[in-house]
């Protein structure tokens, strides 16, 4: 097996864990929302606490996409 196959083969597999991290960072959201709902917290410390959520999720999402942009500029020489 060729060193561009073993790349291409751990490269989907980023992939497929990117998809998962997007998949669960979107149901964990709704049940915060259910759940805080539930604990009687106003809609403005909900809309603080989703908003703070939510800007550490796209950080890690953008942290990961750099990654991949990474691989693919070192690979491509």
């Amino acid at each position: 097996m060729s060193f561009h196959r073993i790349a291409e083969t751990i490269f989907t597999l980023v992939m497929l864990l990117f998809l998962a991290v997007m998949v669960l960072g979107i149901l964990v959201a709704i049940s915060l929302v259910q759940q805080l709902q539930d604990l009687k917290v106003g809609f403005t410390w909900q809309i603080v606490f989703m908003t703070g959520m939510g800007l550490v999720f796209f950080f890690i999402v953008r942290m990961i996409v750099e990654k991949i942009r990474d691989y693919h500029r070192f690979s491509n020489n």
